[in-house]
């Protein structure tokens, strides 16, 4: 454990990581129960291949917006 408090700033973080959790004592970890809503991918491109998997969404600071990247698998 670090004897210092790590800085985050404004950053949101995913508070699993014992990295950034100096105690628990009295906590309780709930997860969310997901819930079906529209369909935001389709992967449907031939260049995708049968699978598609590993999508990662990040903030694009310089451009603006949201990139989107994940990787198709062709056999």
């Amino acid at each position: 454990m670090h004897d210092d408090p790590i800085t985050v700033g404004d950053r949101l973080e995913l508070l699993v990581d014992r990295a950034l959790i100096a105690s628990s004592r009295g906590l309780r970890h709930r997860a969310i129960t997901p819930r079906r809503e529209e369909v935001v991918f389709q992967f449907d491109q031939v260049w995708e291949g049968p699978s598609c998997a590993y999508l990662t969404v990040l903030k694009d600071p310089v451009a603006g917006g949201f990139r989107l990247y994940y990787r198709g698998f062709r056999p």
